[in-house]
């Protein structure tokens, strides 16, 4: 007998793609519900990567937040 367990059993309704999603306008679509923390502009805040991990920090910087540097630029 397979496991009653899924990993989507405890998700909310907006989780899901056709719930969330396929009546909702666009102009009413938040992708930004419930989390379960906040960033605040005292946390200090790494990013990883190349081109998109320096457009998130350059906009993280203007925006106010501590955005920590551990080595710099080539």
């Amino acid at each position: 007998m397979a496991s009653p367990y899924t990993p989507y059993r405890d998700c909310q309704p907006y989780s899901f793609w056709r719930n969330a999603m396929l009546e909702t306008p666009l102009d009413q679509i938040d992708p930004a519900v419930n989390f379960p923390f906040q960033i605040s502009r005292t946390d200090k805040i790494a990013t990883a990567g190349s081109c998109f991990a320096q457009h998130i920090s350059r906009h993280l910087r203007k925006s106010g937040y501590n955005y920590l540097t551990t080595e710099k630029a080539h």
